[in-house]
């Protein structure tokens, strides 16, 4: 489970959790930056509930269910 929505928890998850080279589908929230330059490209969809900073609040309570 990621603790929480900061950048190290998020890119470890990745790291942890998906092959290297795979698409990661996100919104537009800036703890994923960075994700592309790692072997992980990103993509940014915009959502209903994204905010200023392109924070999802449906995106928000998904990252504290997921697991590898």
């Amino acid at each position: 489970m990621i603790a929480d929505a900061l950048a190290a928890s998020l890119h470890a998850f990745v790291k942890d959790c998906i092959h290297a080279g795979s698409a990661v589908h996100t919104d537009g929230w800036q703890g994923y930056a960075g994700l592309d330059s790692t072997a992980y490209p990103r993509e940014i969809h915009e959502t209903e509930g994204t905010r200023e900073g392109g924070f999802s609040v449906d995106a928000a309570r998904s990252t504290r269910l997921l697991r590898c």
